[in-house]
């Protein structure tokens, strides 16, 4: 059984999927707590509506912390970017993403960002295409990268870069359209 620690891991994360909760963690402990679980490692737990249980889904293509996840206007859920989760998770960093469709409960590859990062901003913009913006490249460095994914093509453009390298950030699609990035480091 794979085993996980109750509290608040490192990278916990949830979106309201047709009235059930999906989460996607890591498995970095928080607090003593076990909780035991019979799926496979690697499958992303979600949340049954009806039971309030757990319940397996789809296996992610890539093992990710440290990563992005957005629900499309379509209401499938794409994660991007993100670093290993293995021993040298720090030599693999991903320019990939993802995405997981409730009906088929399956991960699907789309385009590869231009440069691989984690730690990044990402939203859904007004017209259903993706932004990916700022994070943390290879060896810890903050970026100013810009990338635009757009679901028609599913193809990720490189756009105008950060004024700033940002890192470790939140972002948000303002009501007027326009993409704020709060804080965070450089």
């Amino acid at each position: 059984p794979m085993r996980a620690r109750r509290g608040l891991p490192l990278a916990l994360v949830g979106l309201l999927v047709g009235g059930v909760i999906a989460v996607a963690c890591s498995s970095a402990p928080a607090s003593s707590e076990t909780v035991t679980s019979d799926e496979p490692d690697g499958q992303m737990p979600s949340v049954s509506a009806d039971s309030g249980e757990f319940v397996a889904s789809g296996e992610m293509k890539a093992s990710r912390i440290q990563h992005s996840m957005v629900k499309l206007a379509d209401g499938r859920i794409m994660v991007i970017g993100g670093k290993d989760t293995g021993a040298n998770h720090n030599s693999v960093i991903h320019s990939s993403a993802e995405i997981y469709d409730e009906a088929s409960g399956e991960w699907d590859w789309t385009g590869d960002m231009s440069a691989e990062r984690h730690a990044l901003a990402t939203g859904v913009l007004s017209d259903g295409r993706v932004i990916a913006a700022g994070g943390r490249g290879f060896l810890a460095h903050a970026l100013a990268d810009v990338d635009i994914w757009d679901p028609a093509t599913g193809v990720w453009t490189p756009v105008a870069p950060l004024n700033q390298a940002r890192d470790e950030v939140p972002g948000v699609v303002l009501t007027n359209g326009r993409f704020l990035i709060p804080g965070g480091t450089n």
